[in-house]
């Protein structure tokens, strides 16, 4: 018995060209679940992406963003990378997982925070993502901001006390310019927590605007 799905689904195609059982019920749940469908991903795309391809859209079509190109490259453009430090394929159930929470999600965020979201999970387990947290997308950022200091000064004897210190620093800048971009550029600029934790003060005191920062900070 065939499950029903909408008229524009060719499901002799997806049954013919799907081994897999998990992926098969992985793409069928997702057709299922999804509200906003694109048509053209049927035919353009081969059967192992419409479940990425019909959860991006679904999700972009919430966001209200379905026919603005820039933020749409921009979107996918940090799907990609994500994709690539993860080493998806083109089906992959942890990318589905993201997209399916992103879209639980996308009356709580703007797309810049989405972006940001799939810039942080680069760089940590998406099990963050299944924890009950209620400040789950602060903490989120606290997460990857510990791991990129923590790599940054792997070689100096430091003192946790000051790389946790350097961590609230940039979580506040973080929170602040909601650009992870200008928080790992701030982090690269300096070799020393002693001199990094000087600038840090300097953004927080002179409450410096976007465009100040990414000047001094030679970010374009």
């Amino acid at each position: 018995t065939k499950v029903l799905l909408p008229e524009i689904v060719d499901q002799d195609k997806l049954t013919k060209e799907i081994s897999s059982i998990n992926e098969y019920l992985g793409i069928i749940r997702t057709l299922l679940s999804i509200e906003y469908f694109q048509p053209n991903i049927f035919q353009i795309y081969p059967v192992n992406q419409w479940s990425r391809e019909c959860l991006c859209y679904d999700l972009l079509v919430r966001m209200g963003i379905e026919k603005n190109p820039i933020e749409i490259h921009r979107f996918y453009d940090n799907l990609s990378k994500l994709e690539e430090s993860k080493g998806y394929e083109l089906y992959n159930e942890e990318r589905d997982y993201i997209l399916q929470f992103l879209i639980e999600k996308h009356d709580q965020l703007e797309i810049n925070k989405i972006n940001q979201i799939l810039i942080s999970l680069k760089d940590i387990s998406i099990n963050r993502l299944k924890s009950n947290d209620s400040n789950w997308h602060n903490n989120l950022s606290k997460y990857s901001i510990r791991e990129h200091v923590i790599k940054h000064f792997s070689l100096l004897k430091y003192s946790y006390t000051i790389i946790n210190y350097i961590i609230d620093l940039l979580t506040y800048v973080y929170n602040n310019y909601q650009s992870f971009d200008i928080v790992i550029s701030i982090l690269h600029c300096y070799s020393e927590p002693d001199e990094l934790v000087k600038f840090l003060h300097q953004v927080s005191d002179e409450k410096l605007t976007m465009e100040e920062l990414k000047e001094i900070i030679k970010l374009p």
